[in-house]
């Protein structure tokens, strides 16, 4: 496997964005389990709770609700977005969910 990437138990090899992300994408599901799962790799994002999902830096802020608990989307402050349908702008806290 390369440097990015987990070797399965099986031999498959996923990359490392694909470790602790909730869904088994290695054959046996070895991606999710307590060993593979209790930190995350240095670039990755962890979120917080009980289950440990690391997610990539692009999914932090980015307005949709990745970690179960919401944690990827808190403390981003404000974002702006403009409405093509109005002429108004809105204004809503990052860790406004739509």
């Amino acid at each position: 496997c390369g440097k990015v990437e987990h070797q399965c138990i099986s031999g498959r090899c996923i990359s490392n964005m694909f470790l602790c992300d909730g869904r088994k994408d290695c054959p046996l599901g070895d991606d999710e389990s307590e060993k593979n799962c209790v930190s995350c790799p240095e670039n990755l994002f962890r979120c917080s709770g009980k289950i440990t999902i690391c997610l990539v830096r692009e999914k932090i802020c980015d307005g949709a609700r990745d970690c179960y608990d919401g944690s990827d989307e808190k403390n981003c402050g404000w974002r702006f977005v403009v409405s093509l349908a109005t002429t108004f702008i809105y204004c809503f806290k990052r860790n406004f969910i739509f």
